[in-house]
């Protein structure tokens, strides 16, 4: 039976050198010398090696194919509720398998492709598809779950930042925070920072920030990460509606374990969030004026206790970022005030110099009226005259209008609410 074999980059490169050095010694129309048979032995040597090696894998990998299929079967089955635990089995399964591909000596690239097989596999068996932000945030999961584990057992030596104290990481995290918003970076910036950091010191698998409306009392997706990239900007939350709304209608922070449990718990499709299990939301509140500002979430696959200090910590975030986010706003505020008071300055200033300088009344009065559309905001203006001095007889006393701007629209023809 023919199997198909796979020849890994080093092995193809030192195969290839040696063909190349063999070509040589026939194109230039020697026989083959004593060093030329030994390369001959060498390239039969080295391939059967490979190929035993090869064929040594191949059962152990597939084996190990064939237990992560049967997890997932266990796992996603069709008694069980997919619901119930989001995503933590699927990570768990695809965290052992590349544990176990590595310990069996195969490559990175073998093993994932299994991986992406087996993914498949299930995706067909419960309906997921591509379109579907769940499934891609699922894949990314699992995939990375197993690149993870195999690194990490491969690895020679710890990652330097692997032992990092939690303080430290949360000290690094809010210097990071405080930068952004000490420098002129922008609005959305600073949120980007803030979730990724946070995601990071957090071990967190997702990060999300809402800011609240005023206006439409509803909080909209401002930044994530772990998220659906398309839903930022899209999405919008009413305040009270879900775990979020919840956490910004009460103004406190809502750590929910088991988040499907929870009372409140509304899933958001378009995010993909049905993926995680835990959830925590803080509010983000100007302290002293309880003025709401937003909200931050964080996400986990796994089902999550919350400590005292990882909510202080948290709380900690939300409150500089409720202090950055509303000067953000007011310095734009401001510098759009500047910007009209500029404007109108300007115009007043042309106004001005028209009147003091044109004898041309048309002139002057067309660029009052559009002068005084411009700095209000209106749809028209409009310059009447009055008679002077005013005559005797009543109806020859209504105003009459000498310049108009704008579209002219039907007043009432009531003569008295005319002369008023």
């Amino acid at each position: 039976m023919n199997e198909s074999v796979h020849v890994d980059s080093r092995t193809t490169t030192r195969l290839g050198t040696i063909l190349a050095e063999h070509r040589k010694y026939r194109e230039d129309g020697r026989c083959l010398s004593r060093p030329a048979v030994g390369m001959s032995r060498i390239i039969r040597v080295m391939a059967k090696d490979h190929l035993g090696t090869i064929q040594a894998q191949a059962l152990p990998l597939a084996e190990l194919a064939g237990r992560l299929a049967a997890q997932l079967a266990q796992a996603y089955g069709p008694d069980n509720d997919r619901s119930a635990h989001g995503s933590q089995p699927l990570r768990d399964a695809f965290e052992g398998f590349g544990t176990a591909a590595a310990g069996i000596g195969t490559s990175l690239e073998d093993a994932l492709a299994v991986a992406a097989e087996a993914l498949q596999g299930l995706f067909h068996r419960i309906g997921g598809h591509s379109s579907d932000p769940a499934t891609t945030i699922a894949a990314g999961i699992a995939l990375a779950a197993a690149a993870r584990s195999f690194h990490s057992a491969t690895a020679a030596e710890p990652h330097p930042l692997s032992n990092v104290p939690t303080q430290v990481a949360r000290l690094k995290a809010l210097h990071l925070i405080n930068r952004s918003a000490t420098t002129n970076v922008s609005l959305t910036d600073l949120l980007d920072t803030t979730v990724r950091e946070v995601a990071a010191s957090t071990v967190a698998n997702a990060c999300a920030i809402f800011l609240y409306d005023q206006a439409t009392d509803s909080l909209a997706l401002r930044s994530a990460i772990g998220l659906n990239p398309s839903s930022v900007g899209a999405l919008t939350v009413r305040r009270g509606l879900g775990i979020t709304g919840q956490a910004a209608i009460q103004g406190k922070t809502i750590v929910a374990t088991d988040a499907r449990r929870h009372v409140a718990y509304l899933s958001a499709p378009a995010t993909g969030d049905v993926v995680y299990a835990s959830q925590i939301s803080v509010p983000i509140i100007v302290h002293g004026s309880n003025l709401l500002v937003g909200v931050l979430n964080i996400l986990s696959v796994a089902q999550r206790s919350f400590d005292n200090d990882e909510v202080a910590f948290l709380e900690t975030i939300a409150g500089e970022l409720a202090i950055s986010i509303e000067n953000s706003r007011m310095h734009s505020l401001t510098d759009a005030r500047l910007r009209r008071k500029v404007t109108e300055l300007g115009t007043l200033q042309r106004v001005s110099r028209t009147v003091a300088s044109s004898l041309d009344l048309q002139d002057v009065l067309r660029l009052i009226t559009e002068a005084a559309v411009e700095l209000t905001d209106a749809e028209a203006a409009a310059i009447y005259r009055v008679p002077r001095p005013a005559p005797s007889n009543e109806a020859e006393a209504v105003p009459t209008i000498e310049y108009r701007t704008g579209h002219a629209r039907r007043l009432s023809t009531n003569r008295r609410a005319t002369k008023s």
